[in-house]
Order: structure tokens, then C-alpha cells, then sequence
């Protein structure tokens, strides 16, 4: 079965030119199955154990329970859409206030 031609454009048009972007801008690209074991589902968007890890190697004032509570705000965001997007968008740009 061959894919829907809007999803090859999407592939060759966004998808593919942006990882290519983001590689020369010095990111590593991961193929997302090798990804996998990482995620409970497909759907689960952050990877729990890379974003503990950086959140304590960026942050070394920041314990454990800390990382873990940046986590939990960041799955449960009282927004939807593109609120959600703009609030996550503030808190990678000016940090996530924490109690």
C-alpha cells in the first residue's frame, strides 16, 4: 500500500528539510522506532528519562523530586492547543515556576 501523496510532500516538502535544518544547527537526529523503549506509547511526547537527565545537568541546584515535578507540570498543563504550545514555549524561554 503506498502512502497518501500529501504525506510524501509532507515528507519531502517539512518533514525531512527541518531535520536536515536542525542537524546542521548541531542537533542529533533519532529515528524515532529507536526511540520507542523510551515511551510507554506512541502518543507520549516527552521522553521522561533524557528530560530528567537534563533537567538535573542543566539545573544543579535542582534535586530529584524537583526533575520529577518539572515533569509532572509539564504533562499536566491547564491548556490546550496552541495556549499549551505558548505556555510551553514560556517555560523553556523563561523557566517554570516551581513551589
Amino acid at each position: 500500500m503506498n502512502a497518501p501523496a500529501d504525506k510524501v510532500n509532507e515528507l519531502n516538502e517539512a518533514e525531512l528539510p527541518a531535520v536536515e535544518l536542525l542537524r546542521r544547527l548541531g542537533y542529533r537526529y533519532i529515528p524515532r522506532d529507536l526511540l520507542a523503549p523510551e515511551r510507554d506509547d506512541e502518543r507520549e511526547v516527552l521522553l521522561k528519562g533524557r528530560l530528567k537527565a537534563a533537567l538535573l545537568k542543566l539545573n544543579p541546584w535542582l534535586n530529584e523530586n524537583g526533575a520529577e515535578r518539572v515533569i509532572f507540570a509539564l504533562e499536566n498543563l491547564d491548556a490546550v492547543g496552541m495556549a499549551r504550545n505558548q505556555l510551553v514555549h514560556e517555560y523553556l524561554v523563561y523557566g517554570l515556576p516551581l513551589e
